[in-house]
């Protein structure tokens, strides 16, 4: 009886061990079949699209004549170990007298934006300033670089201190209307403390997101701002895609040509700047957290201010306008009907007239 009883038992334990290994090679199964899926659905693709945006995008797109020359022809800055790269137009005759101008540009592209209107205004003022900010251009691109507004404005503000400029007219557009803005607010809390530096004598801004409320980013913008996916997303980017994209932001009859999207594209993707792009938009977010900063030093400053807007703009639309002319009555306007978020690229001879006009009114004479 007893051994009937050890050999029952022994056939327990037999039938546990093969249940407990038939169980483990379900679960083995089963992982493996996850894992054929998870590859099949997700790391292929995704190792495909990887592959054909490396195709697409490299080797990097050659530079124009035209973008090369000014590359050649700006100068270096080191702001923190980090080169930036600016443009002083009119530098070799600076020692004539004069107002200098500050030229600040917008997302994502560089000061290669302002080719079209600088050189026209070139005996307006002693010298133009025209900056690559950190992050842009053919200034350095650090991938993982916590870029800020503050920054940038601190960036031009020890810029001009080195060059030995003391007062600046400046000329934003888009992410430089909200460095502008920055740097509006700097000098009004200078002037209220009684504290020397930096003298604004004029702002004039251009289809940026002055009222965070009425500023619509496009799908790309809000796709690189979410984390991981926007780092992926930067990585994917392929020039079809950008030219689509950015064409789109323009006015119909205001398109660039294909030549000038290329242009655009060569110098994003110069040094991998496409990849700090998610970094780069943290200005959003900025704008928000900082609107009773930045909007509050429009309202309170008495320089001359004036706003060029391009009214095709799909990102700043006609209700970003009317806030503009609610919020800020002092302000003079110049409205391009046609033209859409670039309306200094689009409809340069209308940009220079409202612009020009303005200094006239303002009193800023042509250099001599």
């Amino acid at each position: 009886m007893a051994k009937r009883q050890m050999k029952g038992r022994g056939d327990i334990a037999k039938a546990v061990t093969r249940r407990s290994k038939s169980n483990r090679y379900r679960k083995l199964l089963t992982i493996l079949s996850i894992a054929k899926t998870f590859t099949l659905y997700f790391c292929l693709p995704f190792a495909l699209a990887l592959s054909f945006a490396l195709f697409i995008t490299y080797p990097r797109g050659q530079l124009s004549s035209e973008v090369a020359d000014w590359r050649d022809s700006g100068y270096s800055y080191d702001f923190k170990g980090k080169e930036i790269f600016y443009q002083d137009i009119a530098r070799l005759t600076s020692k004539r007298q004069g107002e200098d101008l500050l030229l600040l540009h917008g997302f994502p592209t560089s000061s290669y934006d302002w080719k079209k209107v600088v050189f026209p205004m070139v005996g307006r003022f002693r010298r133009i300033i025209a900056t690559d900010m950190l992050g842009f251009g053919f200034s350095d691109k650090p991938i993982y670089h916590n870029y800020t507004v503050f920054e940038q404005a601190l960036l031009h503000e020890n810029l001009l201190q080195d060059l030995g400029i003391t007062s600046v007219h400046i000329l934003a557009h888009d992410l430089g209307d909200t460095v502008a803005q920055e740097m509006l607010s700097r000098y009004l809390e200078r002037s209220l403390r009684k504290e020397s530096g930096l003298i604004i004598s004029s702002l004039c801004l251009s289809n940026g997101g002055i009222f965070p409320e009425t500023h619509h980013p496009r799908l790309i913008q809000k796709l690189l701002r979410v984390p991981v996916i926007g780092q992926l997303s930067a990585y994917l980017m392929s020039y079809v895609f950008f030219e689509r994209s950015f064409a789109a932001i323009f006015g119909n009859k205001t398109q660039p040509s294909p030549k000038e999207l290329w242009d655009f594209w060569t110098i994003l993707r110069y040094n991998d700047g496409h990849l700090a792009t998610p970094g780069q938009l943290k200005y959003i977010d900025e704008r928000r957290s900082n609107r009773e900063r930045w909007v509050g030093a429009l309202k309170e400053s008495t320089i001359p201010l004036h706003y060029i807007y391009g009214a095709m703009d799909p990102i700043n639309p006609a209700a970003a306008l009317e806030r503009y002319r609610n919020i800020l009555p002092h302000s003079s306007i110049t409205v391009l009907p046609q033209a859409g978020h670039y309306p200094h690229w689009e409809d340069e001879k209308g940009f220079l007239k409202g612009y020009l006009e303005f200094l006239d009114r303002i009193g800023v004479v042509n250099g001599s």
